[in-house]
């Protein structure tokens, strides 16, 4: 699930155009979506001729040419005002020539500053995690940033900011699991914290494991003494406006804290 969050954060990056995005020709334009009245994005078949095309249909002129990795992307425009969206990608598709068309989509990160502000987390030192939203002066060596370089975490948290059902396993030198920013994310075995000390209650073979399990020291205390584990945890899933340190890039979820490094 955390790949999921990830993976919702770069497809809404990417933008408009991609391939997979597509719709079938027989697909109408959903009512609610924005797009700029008139004009397709247009993938060519392979060996076909944008020139072709446009000769088939006088409607349509070429604005714009995008390269990307696997071809090109012909921004198309009507000249014909009257022409529905539908229409022009149905007449667009039907050509010979077309893998697919589709509107040229607008995309909306954040319609007002009141979303962005329910979005930004109160947490004092979200501003310096330039990886979840790099404004390009925030990185805090001082060094100047590239604004936009991070995972879209704004976009990714319109979708989901996690689940406490979703676990992850953190590999490391264990978690602070006390930490103010931390222990409400941390998974708890149950029947283990619950259970009686000294004893494998759900006998899954170790015992009191209540957070995770320390392999380094073969015991089931898996707290960090480091702090390099703690620091990853923070960056997965510290929790979100508690006016406390820094954010994740998950509010809610399920750490367990595996410790294979000793301190």
């Amino acid at each position: 699930m955390s790949k999921t969050v990830l993976k919702a954060a770069k497809s809404i990056a990417i933008g408009v155009g991609l391939g997979h995005l597509a719709f079938s020709a027989s697909a109408n334009v959903s009512p609610e979506a924005e797009y700029v009245p008139g004009e397709v994005l247009v993938k060519l078949k392979s060996g076909q001729s944008l020139d072709s095309l446009i000769k088939k249909s006088n409607d349509v002129v070429l604005k714009e040419t995008i390269n990307l990795s696997y071809g090109n992307l012909y921004l198309l425009k009507s000249t014909n005002k009257s022409m529905s969206m539908n229409r022009l990608r149905a007449v667009i598709e039907s050509l010979s020539e077309v893998e697919y068309a589709e509107p040229n989509y607008i995309y909306r990160a954040i319609g007002t500053q009141s979303e962005l502000n329910f979005l930004e987390p109160n947490d004092p030192r979200f501003g310096e995690l330039w990886g979840l939203n790099n404004t390009g002066a925030n990185e805090p060596g001082g060094s100047r940033g590239v604004e936009g370089a991070d995972v879209s975490a704004f976009k990714a948290w319109e979708v989901t900011k996690g689940s406490k059902n979703i676990r992850i396993a953190v590999i490391d030198t264990g978690i602070d699991y006390n930490h103010q920013d931390l222990k409400d994310n941390m998974w708890v075995n149950e029947a283990e914290a619950n259970g009686e000390a000294g004893v494998d209650d759900d006998g899954n073979g170790y015992v009191d494991d209540i957070h995770g399990y320390d392999f380094a020291n073969d015991d089931a205390d898996p707290i960090d003494g480091h702090s390099h584990g703690t620091h990853c945890a923070g960056t997965i899933g510290a929790v979100h406006d508690n006016g406390e340190g820094v954010a994740g890039v998950m509010a809610d979820v399920s750490m367990v804290a595996i410790k294979f490094l000793t301190d």
